[in-house]
Order: structure tokens, then sequence, then C-alpha cells
């Protein structure tokens, strides 16, 4: 089995333009779980997993920071230093939270989770000791502890249009996924929904009814959520080179939609 590490390291690879350098600047974790600083150029971005019934954070930061809940279920809480306003939110995924600056914020685990942290600055952050308090409490050690994570990395796929990884968090599939400009992907539907997470780049989406042949097609510029429902036919074009995480639950299948699958081979020609 792929450890956490491993597969965070692979994550962040794929998630950054594939002319950009990213590194690895330092790793830690605890009984919560891994967390990865990578770097890629002025981009920071920092993957964490955090346990069940552990929490993060409990500090706040003068620049605005983006935040990806990949899997899992948390409580967010945030209070505004301006204005002492507070917003306590029960959030699963797939969730993009925005943090503006100032604000002061804390991530406690429902169940077990992963998440995304970007930022373009240099980190720096400040205590805030209402939410640190809570976080350190939270944190201490489960005498019986059933938040242990099964992450593993299951396969890998490579063609000109990009790379996927197939991960397994659980039994909560996750696909990496990438789309060079220029190609498209998809052009089949599904037994099962499925939810798209749109994390760099630009892409043109389209799906299709079967039942009443009514189609949508919209452009979808990071950070964007997707939800797919069974038998909706789908495609993704990638305007720019884009990555995007698809989860969904149970075993794959897909079955192709000519009209869309035509083009996704045509892409793949030209």
């Amino acid at each position: 089995m792929v450890t956490v590490e491993l597969l965070l390291k692979t994550l962040m690879k794929i998630y950054c333009d594939p002319n950009m350098t990213v590194e690895l600047i330092n790793s830690g974790g605890d009984h919560r779980g891994k967390i990865l600083f990578f770097k890629s150029e002025n981009l920071k971005i920092n993957f964490f997993e955090i346990k069940k019934n552990y929490a993060r954070g409990g500090h706040y930061h003068d620049y605005p920071v983006t935040y990806v809940l990949i899997s899992g279920k948390i409580e967010h809480r945030m209070k505004s230093l301006d204005t002492n306003e507070e917003i306590i939110e029960t959030i699963s995924s797939p969730a993009i939270i925005k943090l503006p600056i100032n604000t002061a914020n804390l991530i406690f685990a429902i169940k077990n989770s992963i998440f995304l942290e970007m930022f373009d600055v240099e980190y720096e952050s400040k205590i805030f000791d209402e939410y640190r308090n809570y976080v350190i409490d939270k944190n201490k050690i489960l005498e019986t502890d059933e938040s242990s994570s099964n992450l593993s990395i299951e396969n890998q796929f490579q063609d000109s249009r990009g790379k996927i990884f197939f991960c397994k968090f659980g039994d909560i599939n996750i696909n990496l996924i990438e789309i060079n400009e220029g190609y498209a992907r998809g052009g089949h539907f599904h037994n099962f929904d499925s939810e798209h997470i749109i994390l760099t780049g630009e892409i043109k989406y389209f799906e299709n009814d079967l039942v009443t042949n009514s189609e949508l097609i919209k452009i979808i510029k990071n950070p964007e959520i997707i939800i797919t429902k069974s038998n909706i036919a789908h495609m993704f074009l990638g305007i720019k080179n884009s990555y995007f995480v698809e989860t969904f639950s149970g075993n794959y299948d897909a079955i192709f939609f000519n009209k869309y699958r035509k083009i996704v081979d045509e892409k793949m020609k030209n």
C-alpha cells in the first residue's frame, strides 16, 4: 500500500501547470494525519489529512486562503477580526471555502477528511486564542481511535491528454485527472452520480440528458464543483491545461455516448 505522504506528493505533481516546477519543501504530521508543504513558483499548496474527531487551525492570516474539501465532512468555524462576525457550518465534500484576510478559522473533522489549501504569499499565521484553545482540547489523543484512514493509489494511466491517478480513500474512489489544452475527456455516462472539482485551468463542460436529449454547455474556471448525475452523458474539453478531481462510490462503469466520444477520439488524433 502506498503511504499517505507518497500519495500527497504525487497529487502535487499534477495540481500545478506541467511547465512549473513543484518542490516538496517540508513535511510533517501527528496523530491527526499527514501534512505536506509544496511550492510552485509563488504558489504554495498544502495538503493535509484530518482524522475523525480531531481539529486543525485556530489562527488567522493577513492574506486570503482557498480551501478545497476533497473528501470527508467537517465543521468549519470562521470569525472576522474586523467585525467579530462568526460563521459555523457543517460542510460535506466536495466543497470550496474562501477564507478572507484577517479571518480566524478552525476545522473539526466529523469524518476522515482530505483538504487542499492554496495561497500565493509567504506563509504567516497568528494565533487566535478562542479557536486555538478549542483545537488543543480536541487534539488530545483519543483512547479509542476509530479514525484511521485508508488512503492509497490503486493505479495510474497516461496518454497524450495527460495523467490519471486512480486513488481510494476508504470506500470512496478519487480520480485525479489532467487535461492538456485542446484535448477532451469523458464522452460517456455512468450508472452512478459523480462529483468533479475543477482545481486549475479552464474547461468547456458538455452534458446531455439521455431522457430529454437536452444539452448543457458551459465554460468552467477554477475553483468550481460540478455534480454529474447518473445517466447524464458528459465531456470535458481543455481550454487551458487543467486538473480536476473526480469522486464517486462503488465500482467504476462507463458507457460511451457516441456524439461526445467521437470528439474525444478526434482530439487525440490531431
